[in-house]
């Protein structure tokens, strides 16, 4: 099954066992979001990547300059192991990590989520990939991805039983627009996905393609 076919399972799922106060809500925060339409504010292709440093969940540090002198990044933004789309979307990434160190690119991915939140969301799973955390959001809004949680979609969260001020690392009700970027060695943004739908995520083998193009025009 494609990542696409996955989440559309998954988010059907979850609307037929959610009670309807809690889908009308979420329904309301998307409205919210979709008004809001941070991805419009989002870096596309062609801009330069802003550089930064952050540690991953088990305290290494990962700078993107240094790893794009060994090739390209694919660079995933998501909102946090608790979110059952972001979660899909992991797993999506390990079974192309193969694909993705063939064509010679790296893969990161960097949430809000506190590192001991991260690690607790995904027991018993090491990713073959780094996972970092964005602590104080500096690099999700350096891409221009940072939204506020509206008063609906926070209601929803708390009867969610995933409410960011306890499971984000600053404490905060911010997250990322879901994105993924294909970065050039240059430092040059090659591709983007960035979509305000966070039940929408790129498809993995898309991504490979891309890194791939780049690759064949070396």
């Amino acid at each position: 099954m494609t990542l696409s076919e996955r989440t559309r399972a998954t988010k059907e799922r979850f609307l037929a066992q959610t009670d309807v106060e809690t889908v009308e809500l979420i329904g309301s925060g998307l409205e919210d979001l979709a008004a809001s339409h941070p991805a419009g504010r989002a870096l596309g292709p062609g801009t330069q990547a802003p550089d930064f440093e952050r540690s991953d969940v088990r305290g290494d540090s990962v700078r993107l300059s240094r790893w794009l002198e060994s090739g390209p990044v694919v660079l995933s933004f998501y909102r946090g192991g608790w979110c059952p789309f972001c979660s899909l979307e992991l797993r999506a990434w390990a079974e192309q990590a193969g694909a993705l160190h063939a064509a010679g690119a790296a893969l990161i991915a960097i949430s809000p989520e506190a590192a001991d939140q991260a690690a607790a969301s995904e027991t018993g799973w090491d990713p073959p990939f780094a996972v970092l955390t964005d602590a104080d959001h500096g690099v999700a809004e350096a891409y221009g991805l940072t939204f506020e949680l509206s008063t609906a979609a926070r209601t929803a969260q708390r009867r969610l039983d995933a409410p960011l001020d306890r499971l984000n690392a600053d404490g905060t009700w911010r997250l990322p627009v879901p994105a993924t970027y294909v970065i050039n060695p240059n430092g040059f943004i090659h591709c983007a996905y960035v979509n305000d739908d966070y039940t929408e995520r790129a498809e993995p083998e898309a991504v490979v393609a891309a890194v791939k193009t780049l690759r064949d025009a070396d």
